[in-house]
């Protein structure tokens, strides 16, 4: 299944270009083969322009389609992963913390959104972790100590005698999508941070 881009690239391209009958539907595919002409100096024999467009070169028309197809593609995908971000936040909420990961593409969210979802992923691990202590030995909050230079970022700290593996098991698998955390040591315990997560206690 193609992506939406890709469809807006087809769809871009069938409504400047004339494709030969091989290509009735697969505009997209006839776009790509437009990108392999030029890059090898030929002339596309598969496509024309239609009456009553003109580009000066090939590489303009490219230029035009791409432009034309990020304006069908762009509103549907901020979309889409605005939708990706309010499940993944429910997941987390609802203490379904494993149906993050059946969000596919958690890359193509925005940092700053992505950030909330590792706090809330990290919060519930936390609140679980604490919940039969007398007091609270795990805890959520911004990091801004060494080379962070005045920035802060998403950290957990643990008290002396406890690593950070028992968070790890209560993660899962989305823990791999956070990325290696660096360790700080506070005298009571240890901080481990992820500078590439930025996050403010105040986002709590």
């Amino acid at each position: 299944m193609k992506s939406i881009k890709q469809q807006a690239l087809g769809i871009a391209s069938a409504a400047v270009l004339e494709f030969t009958p091989a290509f009735h539907g697969k505009w997209y595919e006839g776009y790509e083969l437009i990108l392999e002409c030029v890059a090898k100096e030929k002339e596309p024999d598969h496509c024309s322009f239609r009456e009553g467009v003109d580009f000066w070169s090939w590489e303009e028309a490219i230029q035009s389609i791409k432009k034309d197809a990020e304006e069908i593609w762009k509103p549907f995908s901020e979309e889409l992963i605005q939708q990706k971000v309010t499940l993944a936040k429910k997941a987390i909420g609802d203490g379904n913390v494993e149906s993050v990961l059946a969000i596919q593409s958690l890359g193509e969210i925005p940092m700053s959104d992505k950030a909330q979802i590792f706090a809330g992923v990290l919060r519930k691990a936390a609140k679980e972790l604490n919940s039969d202590r007398e007091r609270d030995l795990y805890r959520v909050s911004s990091y801004s100590g060494r080379f962070m230079y005045g920035q802060t970022c998403l950290s957990i700290s643990t008290p002396a005698g406890h690593d950070i593996s028992e968070v790890v098991m209560q993660v899962g698998k989305v823990y791999k999508e956070f990325g290696q955390p660096k360790k700080d040591n506070m005298g009571f315990g240890f901080v481990f941070y992820w500078p590439n997560i930025p996050y403010s206690s105040e986002d709590e």
